[in-house]
């Protein structure tokens, strides 16, 4: 686009007319951004701040700043950019256009460099007070003038958002920002000159409880506000009126607290549901990430900041630090006492309660074939019989269509109902609901859309319930009691758990870590791997550690069930390049395990992978892994996430997975490729992975320690299962068949398959209308594809080949899962295209082929493998492709691979032996199959050159 400058000159009227548009248009292209240009000062005065200024303006102040007497007043600052102090007596400041001055200057002087800020009152008042003020909306000439009358400065207002202020920056500009700095330069070191200048800490009146975000933790006048709590720990009365309080560093003096004095050791509660009235706040509380600033006049006493505080956890003060818990005692002292005096308050409530809840459930109430699933029981605490169907219960609030069951409950009478999601699974004893149980969660219920009663469940220990004792309270059950009063021996909370110093990971290059902990109670540890108690040593002072070591540490407080056991691993000076999972678990434990490999028996452990971005922690169970790798000296694993344990596994663990929970993940040892390269199967499915139609594990390379001990080069990999199709696929568990190729059933049954099989062996396959049928039943571009993948990577043990079907993927159609290549890259079979179309079956094993030898018999079929064969060979398989990946895992695995030889007494010039191999395999294995793809279909050099060389 060019410019026409003579056009330009001669449209002056044209220009003065659309600069204002242009202008306008900025300002709205601008509206979100923090610090939003308003104007540029052009006043014809000496431009620069290297004069005295008008700096910073607020037209709307409601807490944002305040005099030293607690008064809150619009604001202007002066700044003083030259190099000597000026006397500002008989200057005048006013918001007219006209040369009248609205406000005299008293004897004050404004030093060099300095800044100097005047409140606007609209009243007389000594001082830096002026006699005017501005209009929120902007629009006035604030205008500063020297004793002669002269204009030393000028600036137009604008329309600024409540408690912020247009500022003068470094570059003469006028922006509005939220981020005020009255009496400081107006930049980033400004900013934080003034946060520090208004914080002076005064424990006098302390923050000592606060619950952003109520998630049925209470219900005060039917509603569910958060609140802060506010003690005064002196031995003086304070007048609460004195103090303002607010979410906002930037605004501390938002709310101003009640016309009150509080006695000392006495407690003032806040609920922060913006209803603006004695101790109900004008604002709220973010959930989750927060900050609370409570300030005594124009200096901020008291700050507290949150982050990642789960919903409906709160913070307690206790010993002179904040705590998480959900054992909230609003208004009430942080101890017993305090819990003792809330039960009083809840009451005894005469009507459907919620009486006790186990969200990991394990081994109460079996049911639908040795099932357990977490379970809510409800009690009528009324006098009369109440219809259930009347009330909801329900985990979203104000959610009034969950209505329960058309059943009747008399008087004192309890009933349990399972939350296991799927209210189909409801039988004669127990009806099901349509949602889980998390670790942490709310139930509501409501009669009428009243909310009745409800229950926050956070942090439940393994085994215990939570439930209401007889006088209201809340109580955890070692011993859970279905159906029945709940016990009297509950504890009311649960101690907290101890608090790492360094938290666990690789550490190199240093002499020794010094570990220390913190909790609100006794805390004892173990450095062997097992489970402490009280019977432990307990800890006093810091661990040092010079070496790979794991740490378990509980607390134990009194009258609370014992903290969840903490468990840290240190990885010091190994050097590896790969992460590092961490695996606990009791020797003698780990001594059956190996030594009953072909048995199914599990033991409990702890996992933590560390090094990873996909770091976990997580106590699991642990079992053998594989089919004939289980009589090899390193086996592989399975890792079981289950209730008993603490739950699934809640983490991506793979880049290339959207998957965000698991029950199962493997440990694969290398297993048959232990002794050859040690990748075989990893290169072949992340190829796979990357470009083809084909289900496969993903895979995570990293070291394994057992017990501190190095252990060798593993793979973190996912299990095929029913998880597996779910987390792929989106789809719900139980509706999945998997049945290996070899008709050995994983999950669901095996009649789709052997139903596909018998019309193919009973049908004439060279039939197109025969064929067509089978279209329906077999996706036949997978089904090729993975035939393909075993042709190049010539794997004759194909028995681990799974197929799978569910109704809601692909209409029901049959699908390949490409699994375990340990034997890939071999020169047996010579020629995998006659191999594995054998009648009389394939390999040793004669693992059944009827279906791929019935389907060679149909024309379209074979068009179609060759079409898929060309693809992949193409796209998939191509030399460039395979190559980069096999470089990859070269690369991984052979700055770790000498020392996993060394302790397995594997000889490291075998294993680059093996990749040597693999390496000219894949330089000929293109050109190998294309040949051998000739001669199996008997192709003319035109369709030769067609399929293989267009």
């Amino acid at each position: 686009m060019k410019f026409d400058l003579n056009v330009i000159k001669n449209n002056k009227l044209f220009i003065f007319l659309l600069l204002p548009l242009i202008v306008l248009m900025f300002l709205i292209d601008n509206k979100d951004s923090k610090n939003k240009i308003v104007q540029t000062v052009n006043n014809n005065y000496e431009s620069g701040t290297g004069r005295l200024v008008i700096n910073e303006v607020m037209a709307s102040n409601k807490g944002a700043f305040i005099d030293k007497d607690g008064n809150c007043y619009d604001w202007v600052e002066l700044y003083n950019g030259t190099n000597h102090s000026i006397n500002l007596k008989n200057y005048g400041l006013s918001d007219t256009k006209s040369d009248k001055v609205k406000w005299i200057f008293p004897d004050v002087e404004i030093e060099k460099h300095g800044y100097l800020v005047i409140y606007l009152t609209k009243t007389k008042k000594e001082g830096l007070y002026a006699n005017f003020s501005l209009k929120s909306e902007g629009g006035e000439n604030l205008v500063l003038r020297a004793p002669s009358g002269d204009i030393v400065d000028k600036i137009k207002t604008v329309n600024v958002p409540r408690n912020n202020s247009m500022i003068r920056d470094k570059n003469n500009k006028w922006t509005t920002t939220a981020e005020i700095t009255p009496g400081f330069n107006n930049n980033e070191q400004g900013r934080k000159d003034y946060l520090e200048s208004i914080v002076k800490e005064d424990k006098s009146l302390l923050i000592t409880e606060v619950l952003p975000s109520n998630k049925g933790n209470f219900v005060y006048n039917d509603l569910m506000p958060g609140y802060i709590e506010i003690t005064n720990t002196s031995n003086k009365d304070i007048k609460l009126s004195d103090y303002y309080i607010s979410n906002d560093v930037y605004r501390p003096y938002m709310y101003q607290l009640e016309k009150k004095t509080l006695k000392p050791n006495e407690i003032y509660l806040l609920f922060t549901d913006k209803l603006n009235k004695d101790n109900h706040a004008s604002f709220d509380l973010s959930n989750k990430n927060g900050e609370i600033y409570l300030a005594k006049k124009n200096v901020v006493v008291n700050k507290l900041v949150y982050k990642d505080l789960p919903n409906g956890v709160s913070l307690k003060y206790s010993d002179g630090k904040y705590l998480e818990s959900i054992d909230i005692t609003p208004g009430l002292p942080n101890t017993i006492v305090g819990k003792r005096a809330l039960e009083r308050l809840i009451g005894d409530k005469k009507d459907l309660v919620i009486n006790e809840v186990m969200n990991s459930n394990y081994k109460y109430l079996e049911q639908n074939g040795g099932k357990y699933y977490d379970w809510i029981e409800l009690y009528n605490n009324s006098d009369n019989t109440i219809n259930l169907g009347e009330y909801s219960l329900t985990e979203q609030k104000d959610d009034y269509n969950s209505k329960l069951p058309n059943i009747k409950l008399k008087s004192k009478e309890y009933i349990v109902f399972m939350a296991s999601g799927n209210s189909k699974l409801s039988n004669s004893k127990y009806s099901h609901l349509d949602f889980k149980l998390s670790n942490l969660d709310s139930l509501y219920l409501y009669h009428n859309r009243i909310i009745v009663d409800s229950i926050f469940i956070y942090n439940i220990p393994k085994g215990y319930s939570y439930g209401r004792s007889t006088t209201g309270g809340r109580y955890y059950f070692k011993a859970p009691t279905p159906n029945k009063a709940n016990s009297k021996t509950g504890v009311l909370d649960v101690s907290y758990a101890p608090i790492f110093s360094i938290d666990s990971g690789k550490y190199d290059n240093v002499k020794a870590l010094d570990i220390t902990l913190k909790s609100s109670g006794n805390i004892y540890y173990t450095l062997d791997g097992t489970k402490p108690s009280k019977n432990s040593k307990k800890y006093t002072g810091p661990i040092r550690i010079t070496k790979n070591t794991t740490i378990k540490a509980i607390s134990y407080s009194p009258l609370s069930a014992p903290s969840e056991v903490i468990t840290k691993n240190y990885i010091i000076n190994e050097k590896h390049t790969l992460p590092v999972l961490s695996l606990t678990i009791n020797e003698r434990d780990f001594n059956i395990l190996n030594s009953n490999p072909n048995s199914d028996i599990e033991k409990s452990a702890h996992v933590e992978l560390v090094g990873d971005k996909a770091n976990f922690n997580i106590d699991c169970g642990i079992k053998i892994f594989g089919g004939d790798s289980r009589n090899l000296a390193k086996k592989s694993f399975a890792l079981k996430f289950r209730k008993k344990y603490g739950g699934i596994l809640k983490q991506k663990v793979f880049d290339n997975r959207d998957a965000y929970e698991y029950s199962t993940l493997v440990l694969r040892s290398g297993s048959q490729d232990m002794t050859g390269s040690m990748f075989k199967d990893e290169l072949v499915t992340s190829i796979l992975d990357d470009y083809g139609t084909l289900d496969v594990q993903a895979n995570k390379p990293i070291v394994l320690y057992v017990n501190n001990k190095y252990y060798g080069i593993y793979y973190i990999r996912e299990k095929i299962d029913e998880e597996f199709i779910k987390n792929h696929y989106s789809v719900t568990k139980g509706t999945t068949n998997i049945v290996r190729i070899d008709n050995d059933v994983t999950s669901g049954s095996s009649s789709s398959l052997t139903s596909l099989k018998n019309y193919i062996v009973s049908h004439d396959l060279s039939s197109n209308a025969i064929y067509k049928e089978v279209e329906k039943r077999l996706d036949i571009d997978n089904y090729i594809d993975l035939w393909v993948a075993q042709i190049y990577s010539n794997d004759y043990d194909i028995r681990n080949v799974r197929m799978f079907n569910n109704p809601n993927i692909d209409n029901g159609k049959i699908k390949m899962i490409a699994y375990d290549f340990d034997f890939a890259f071999e020169q047996y079979p010579e020629n995998f295209f006659t191999w594995m179309t054998d009648p009389s079956g394939m390999g040793y094993f004669r693992i059944d082929n009827k279906i791929l030898v019935n389907l060679f018999k149909n024309d379209r079929f074979k068009k179609r493998f060759l079409e898929r064969l060309r693809y992949n060979l193409k796209y998939v398989w191509n030399h460039k492709n395979v190559m980069t990946n096999y470089n990859r895992y070269y690369k991984l695995i052979s700055k770790e691979i000498k020392r996993d030889h060394e302790r397995w007494n594997i000889s490291l010039s075998s294993w680059q032996s093996k990749c040597n191999q693999i390496y000219s395999f894949l330089n000929n294995r293109n050109y190998r199959i294309k040949m051998q793809a000739k001669s199996f279909f008997n192709l003319s050099d035109y369709e030769y050159k067609k399929y293989f060389e267009s």
